[in-house]
């Protein structure tokens, strides 16, 4: 593992401009556009044509393996507004502190993970249909935590929080 990251780190450093800058911006919006074309659909089948299904992938639907990313895993407009504020926060976190190229590189070996997991499933008999990326969303959580001891996290308050314990 410590060679792949030496890999990565080395790819990056003779490569400065490798990655797309503010990434996670165009997963969340994909998001909020799959989301607003889910509650527009009647027949609630747009998502199913957009999530990992390797059976699908097979049969030439090869759009499954990009688009689940952008399948969100909320149910109402709430969870899915504080769910795309969380992971762009972290996203561009961890793009500002790795840089643009390792973060990049990051989300797609985890998408191609997933990917891999799901193929996995599929020959082994049990049919998989993945709606998203969450886990791999999450993922990033443990990659921030890394990192991070102290960080504000997703502070709402206007004010800033004093630690003195002094209102």
């Amino acid at each position: 593992m410590k060679a792949f990251i030496r890999a990565v780190d080395r790819f990056c450093a003779k490569h400065p401009r490798f990655g797309i800058g503010n990434f996670m911006l165009y997963i969340v919006i994909g998001n909020a556009i799959v989301y607003l074309a889910s509650m527009m659909d009647s027949s609630g089948l747009f998502a199913t044509y957009l999530a990992l299904y390797p059976a699908g992938i097979l049969r030439g639907e090869v759009w499954r393996l990009v688009t689940f990313v952008f399948v969100p895993d909320a149910g109402n407009i709430i969870s899915l507004a504080l769910f795309m504020y969380f992971y762009y926060f972290i996203g561009r976190t961890l793009e500002r502190v790795w840089g643009r190229g390792k973060f990049l590189i990051y989300y797609l070996t985890g998408m191609l993970l997933m990917i891999i997991c799901a193929f996995i499933l599929h020959f082994a008999g049990m049919e998989t249909l993945i709606f998203g990326a969450r886990y791999l969303n999450l993922s990033m959580f443990f990659a921030f935590a890394t990192f991070s001891r102290i960080t504000a996290c997703c502070s709402f308050s206007s004010s800033p929080s004093r630690s003195n314990g002094s209102p």
